[in-house]
């Protein structure tokens, strides 16, 4: 029975350790639109447009910020998601072989 177990276990292991990696997902574009030019030098030296400029360059930094850490905490949360499923199959596994070791 010890090797049946034992044996179900390692083919189990071997199984997940060998098998495809699951397509990436689909990670969603920024939508930071639209993104500023710099005006021509001699507009540039008008203070409405400076300070469209500004205004524009500003709004695309926030944005495309608050789509980084977006996406900063889905990976996280990915990440977290993995290292409790693995933490979850080592505590699977480990408490097999305490069983297996109790016969």
């Amino acid at each position: 029975m010890k090797r049946i177990t034992l044996a179900a276990a390692a083919l189990l292991a071997c199984t997940l350790a060998s098998g495809q990696q699951p397509a990436a997902p689909e990670v969603p574009k920024h939508k930071c639109e639209p993104k500023p030019t710099l005006p021509g030098q001699r507009l540039l030296q008008e203070e409405s447009v400076r300070k469209r400029f500004a205004r524009d360059v500003e709004a695309y930094k926030v944005c495309m910020k608050a789509y980084a850490d977006e996406r900063a905490a889905v990976a996280k949360a990915h990440t977290d998601a993995g290292n409790t499923a693995i933490n979850e199959y080592n505590d699977t596994m480990k408490a097999l072989q305490d069983a297996q070791n109790q016969r």
